[in-house]
């Protein structure tokens, strides 16, 4: 498993399994969690507090722009 932290802080705001990665979780604000659920891009987080992480399928049609939007957001939710 891959995590991804801050320099600053150390806690993670996204997580990919090794190998064949095929999705990935982020930290997103709660009210984002629900909406983007409710895309086929988009799961419950996998073994991570679902309200406020979300699971991104990489090969079912994400688009890259919006992952990096996504992980950016989870990046700036890990200053507070």
């Amino acid at each position: 498993m891959v995590c991804t932290n801050r320099e600053d802080c150390q806690k993670p705001f996204g997580f990919a399994g090794d190998g064949g990665v095929t999705s990935i979780n982020v930290k997103s604000n709660p009210d984002m969690v629900s909406v983007l659920r409710w895309g086929e891009n988009f799961l419950p987080a996998y073994h991570i507090n679902k309200q406020h992480w979300v699971g991104i399928v990489l090969d079912y049609g994400a688009e890259t722009d919006e992952i990096l939007m996504l992980l950016d957001w989870g990046y700036d939710l890990m200053e507070k």
